[in-house]
Parts: structure tokens; sequence; C-alpha cells
């Protein structure tokens, strides 16, 4: 398999994404982990990367941390607990200014911790904008849900949205001013064909697929892009269809 594809496993695959992370390129960022990096360890349960490899301006590997937890078993006709570890990790994809993370959440967040320790930049999650969310929402062929979140002031506090709302000139049903969207979810139409997407706002993209696909880094970057609109991609209508 290629370092630019990803096969899904099962039937959707959740993304972490951080955007503008970085100014270097990816040979830089892989040079960084060679030398400065932590290598995971599971002798001394040192979390970590592995198995990071840098090709055509992409760089892939893994971070992973050991995590104990306890089960509840029967010994003896006696109930106690014992103390087992397990293995946690996610795998990433950057090409230095975009980074797309999937697996374990855990992991996820302590790999954007060692990433901003090495490169002394801020790795993070992307927060989408309320205009970046409505205008993706647009620019789905038929965007089927969408999740809305009003201040803590407000009696309702989430309100879950589907049908068709017309746009208006001087209000819509979905304004800033009102409140915020907290996901949004419909069908796309990508380079690798129609796909279900679901974008939260914090950082997260949820593509629904036929198990076994397999996804490449630019087809993920076609993706952010057009939600972050730098390309007008997708279907465009004059309504909301949710």
């Amino acid at each position: 398999m290629l370092i630019n594809e990803i096969e899904i496993l099962g039937a959707s695959l959740a993304v972490s994404v951080a955007v503008d992370c970085s100014e270097l390129l990816a040979n830089k960022l892989h040079a960084l982990i060679a030398d400065k990096g932590d290598e995971f360890n599971l002798e001394t349960e040192i979390p970590g990367f592995h198995d990071v490899d840098c090709e055509s301006s992409l760089l892939r590997g893994f971070y992973s941390f050991v995590e104990p937890f306890e089960i509840e078993e029967l010994v003896d006709g006696t109930t106690a607990k014992n103390l087992h570890k397990r293995i946690r990790s996610c795998e990433f994809i950057t090409d230095g200014t975009r980074l797309f993370a999937f697996g374990h959440q855990g992991a996820r967040r302590l790999l954007f911790s060692a990433m901003s320790a090495l490169s002394g930049t801020h790795f993070d999650l992307h927060k989408f904008e309320h205009n970046e969310m409505f205008q993706a929402g647009n620019r789905m062929t038929r965007l089927k849900s969408i999740v809305l979140i009003n201040p803590k002031e407000k009696e309702v506090r989430l309100a879950r949205l589907s049908g068709s709302i017309e746009n208006y000139t001087d209000y819509n049903v979905i304004d800033s001013r009102n409140h915020g969207i907290k996901s949004i979810y419909g069908l796309l139409d990508t380079p690798l064909g129609p796909m279900n997407v679901a974008i939260g706002e914090k950082g997260v993209l949820r593509l629904g697929v036929k198990k076994g696909l397999i996804i490449t880094f630019e087809c993920l970057a076609w993706i952010l892009d057009l939600v972050l609109g730098k390309h007008p991609g997708g279907a465009q209508s004059s309504h909301t269809c949710f």
C-alpha cells in the first residue's frame, strides 16, 4: 500500500484534523522525530512514535501508549480486581501543514502534544467556525441533519434538525447570532465518489464508506479544503436540505 493510502477496515473512519500547524516540511518533521522524538517502548511503557516513514512529501506513522485498566475476575470463588495493561494507538499522516490522525482518541491528544513539543509550533484540533460549517452544508449534495447548540442560559441547549428550510435574505433559521452549529451530516461528492460525511465543530471528520475502501491523503485534504472554503467543489443550491 502506498504511503498516501488509508484502508478503512470498518464502515466509517473518524479523523482528527489539525490545519496550518507547522511550516516544516514532512522530511524535516521526520528528522526531528528520529533525533528528538520519544520512541514507543513496551518494556519501559514510554509513550512515543513508531513505524514512522517519510516519502513523497508525506510523513506517516503511529503514536502509542500503554494504558492500565482493571478487570473484575472470579478467583477460587472470590471476586477480585486485577490490573491489566493494553496498548492504545493512533495513526497519523501529514504534509507538514495539515495533519490527519485516526485511532484512539487519547493517543491522538498525546500525538498533538508531542508534535507541538518537537516542532515548536502549536499542533491542535482545528475548531471549525459557524460560517465554515454552514457553507460546507450548502456544498453537500444533500444535507441530512444538523445539530444546533444554544448558550447555557437558554432552556433548549441542543436541537437536532432534519427536513428542508429555505434561506432568506434578511433572516435565516440557522443564524450565528442565535446559536452555534455543533455538527452537520450529509452526502458529499468527493473525488472518490459519494460519501456520507459528518463534520464536528471540534475538528473531527467522520466518513461513512464501504468496508475495505482505500481513501487517500489527497481526498482527505480535498474534503478539508471544501469545508474551509478553499475551493468551490460540491453541490450548490439556493436552499438547505437536511
